[in-house]
């Protein structure tokens, strides 16, 4: 991914966050070389942006050197459906930093467990997904070999003048 300025990386919690539940999210800071900024003594103030235009901000806790962790309670989730988080880094200097710099960290806010299941959002384990990629791919990749054998051994038995070029199809 091609990064234009700094950026926020998540490093645990979930994007799909539970409305009546509590909600730890974790986050690291990186600059545009990708570096990792370092956040000891830091204040880092949050700030999520619904797309209704509510808002509510939060302070961020450093969890240690390079991470910073946000928890969010019902208290804090009335009606918003997605949101924007913004942060607002404060070093000791004085100096500040909102990151990220481009396009904002999202995260979607559910009400209800069932709300997963209407919206078809779930998740599934990488290597799950390649190995039920590679058998959907490996069964017509067999069933073609199996064709091409019976071809193959049609051709060769048949007797048939006609048949002017006796060549097998390699698969």
């Amino acid at each position: 991914m091609c990064q234009s300025g700094n950026w926020v990386e998540q490093v645990f919690g979930s994007s799909i966050l539970k409305r009546d539940g509590s909600n730890l999210l974790g986050f690291m800071f990186r600059n545009k070389n990708g570096k990792p900024i370092g956040l000891t003594a830091s204040t880092i103030k949050v700030m999520f942006l619904s797309t209704n235009g509510a808002s509510f901000e939060k302070q961020a806790m450093i969890a240690n050197h390079y991470t910073a962790t946000i928890s969010i309670t019902k208290n804090d989730i009335k009606d918003f459906r997605d949101m924007r988080i913004e942060f607002i880094i404060r070093y000791t200097d004085g100096n500040q930093d909102i990151f990220p710099s481009g396009n904002q960290q999202r995260i979607s806010v559910m009400s209800h467990p069932e709300d997963i299941q209407k919206n078809e959002i779930g998740h599934i384990i990488l290597e799950k997904l390649t190995a039920a990629s590679l058998i959907r791919f490996e069964e017509p990749k067999e069933q073609i070999q199996t064709q091409g054998d019976q071809v193959n051994t049609q051709i060769k038995s048949s007797s048939s003048s006609d048949l002017s070029v006796n060549k097998e199809i390699k698969i």
